[in-house]
């Protein structure tokens, strides 16, 4: 079981969430294995909201929201000698990159790393979301942004202490 609480304050907004999740993993084969974790959300949003009444006169108001919601993660997970990977599912609330609020995100990912010598390894990541929230739900405004992150690199590895690790993150 986890229980876990967040945060999130920007200039226009404050959402405390708060889930509870049971979780389980299990090992299907000698190199494979699955998680699931699913749960449930409260979260509580206070936002400002500004309103135009004609003429010219603005009334900001805090408008304040409480939401209920599922949140949780599958994955399925192979890992080898040399090779590891993953593909995992979720839904969860977290703030929205560039935005002044909060959404429900849900998401699809997959890793895979290799080793190709004792000290030198490579990754590759891909990964898809989809934010959204309705308008005063987390935030004055509706969001609904699809994106889209690949990342990549490589890894030497001098000791076990020390490494260098290059890599490169697109996102759109």
């Amino acid at each position: 079981a986890n229980i876990g609480y967040s945060r999130n304050l920007t200039d226009t907004s404050l959402v405390d969430n708060y889930t509870f999740t049971l979780g389980l993993t299990k090992k299907i084969h000698e190199l494979w294995y699955v998680s699931l974790n699913a749960g449930g959300s409260y979260t509580h949003s206070e936002f400002d909201s500004n309103t135009l009444i004609p003429p010219a006169q603005i009334v900001s108001s805090t408008i304040r929201a409480d939401d209920l919601g599922w949140t949780g993660n599958f994955s399925i997970n192979y890992t080898g000698e040399k090779t590891n990977a993953s593909l995992a599912f979720n839904n969860d609330i977290t703030t929205a990159a560039g935005r002044g609020g909060t959404t429900e995100r849900t998401g699809v990912s997959t890793n895979l790393s290799e080793r190709f010598t004792k000290e030198l390894s490579g990754f590759f990541g891909m990964g898809y979301s989809w934010n959204r929230s309705g308008q005063n739900q987390f935030s004055s405004q509706a969001i609904d942004e699809k994106f889209l992150t690949l990342n990549g690199g490589l890894r030497y590895d001098f000791s076990e202490y020390v490494s260098l690790e290059g890599n490169y993150r697109y996102n759109n």
